[in-house]
């Protein structure tokens, strides 16, 4: 293919199929994927307390801004809002909940409020999708910032490094075809590349998640003092950028199977990629964040007293109901569930060294 009709960055690229993709998929067992929220609600749950516990450290104040980015199911929302309602009736009534999705999610999202839990609609405000414009729809006050599994999913630019020099995958299309083209890399990903020192082996493919920057100012721009929590997949640059991924960590989901997503057409499956925890924090903090923690997302919900709350702790015998709620919350936290499979970084500003008990038990190095 000499001349394409069009030469796409891989982000704008992945960008094209995020939102026909979002349009019409949700996660859960009929689509692609499923996320901690839909396997039990005591995620949202041990969510909800850690935001009670936020909000006593912030002097509980009036209101209570929480915003939500890419909501999913919505189903986090609803635990958050349902756990609150009964166990901190307060906060509930000074929360300022915002969820930011696609316009067809947030459609998905009232719907399920009118009928689970219409007096929360009082509380809730639907955003559009995240761009840096957002900023000026949220209103600078106390809270949190919560982002589970979102910003794995950012459009990412896709560098490979041949013979000493980095070089950017580049989308040629030419009616229903393409082809992937290597060109060097634009001005923005050689200046990520050079101010956060990457040096990966010759050959070896690594993301570029400017979206992720764009994103955390934005949040610096939007939340006057409190909290951000980020829960997804990833880990610190050295690991992901090491000989276990020469292929990078790009990939995508279709029927709950991993797949090439060179293999999938626009549209048709999610695509993700891990989250580089140790730029973030970098990032975070040029911003005036400063860490409050970093952990597995198992080490997280224990912190947070989640297996106090398994059905075994309340009664010895359990029937075929308790034996698969039990089972679902313990695939949240265990190692060989979605313990490891997930880390959760916290960041704080305008707060001196806060403690939270999500990041009370060991925490892993950035």
């Amino acid at each position: 293919m000499s001349n394409p009709d069009r030469l796409l960055s891989f982000s704008e690229w992945m960008a094209e199929n995020n939102r026909t993709y979002y349009a019409r998929k949700a996660p859960g067992k009929e689509g692609d994927f499923i996320t901690s929220p839909l396997v039990h609600r005591a995620f949202g749950e041990a969510v909800a307390r850690q935001i009670m516990e936020m909000d006593e450290q912030l002097g509980h104040p009036d209101p209570f801004l929480l915003i939500e980015f890419g909501g999913g199911s919505g189903q986090l929302a609803l635990d958050i809002l349902k756990c609150l309602a009964e166990e901190s009736p307060r906060l509930f009534g000074r929360l300022s909940y915002g969820i930011s999705d696609f316009p067809e999610s947030i459609k998905h999202f009232q719907e399920r409020f009118e009928n689970e839990l219409p007096g929360a609609l009082n509380n809730v405000t639907f955003l559009p999708p995240f761009s840096p414009e957002l900023a000026r729809k949220i209103p600078n006050l106390p809270g949190c910032i919560l982002a589970n599994e979102f910003l794995d999913a950012l459009p990412i630019h896709l560098i490979v490094k041949r013979d000493t020099e980095y070089r950017e995958i580049f989308i040629g299309e030419q009616g229903e075809k393409f082809e992937i083209i290597e060109l060097p890399p634009s001005p923005a990903v050689l200046h990520f590349i050079e101010t956060n020192h990457l040096d990966l082996q010759d050959g070896c493919f690594a993301e570029i998640n400017l979206e992720m920057q764009s994103w955390i100012r934005t949040v610096s721009s939007s939340l006057q003092r409190g909290f951000v929590l980020v829960l997804d997949y990833g880990g610190p640059g050295k690991e992901l950028r090491s000989d276990r991924y020469p292929q990078g960590t790009l990939r995508g989901f279709k029927n709950h199977r991993l797949t090439d997503v060179f293999t999938l057409q626009l549209g048709e499956g999610d695509w993700t990629s891990d989250i580089d925890f140790s730029i973030l924090a970098r990032l975070a903090k040029k911003e005036g964040f400063s860490v409050t923690g970093y952990s597995t997302q198992g080490n997280f919900l224990l912190g947070l007293g989640v297996a106090e709350r398994m059905p075994i702790f309340r009664k010895k015998d359990l029937n075929l109901d308790e034996l698969k709620e039990h089972l679902a919350m313990k695939f949240l936290f265990h190692p060989e569930g979605m313990g490891n499979a997930f880390n959760v970084l916290g960041l704080h500003k305008g707060m001196d060294q806060p403690r939270l008990s999500g990041f009370s038990l060991r925490q892993e190095k950035l």
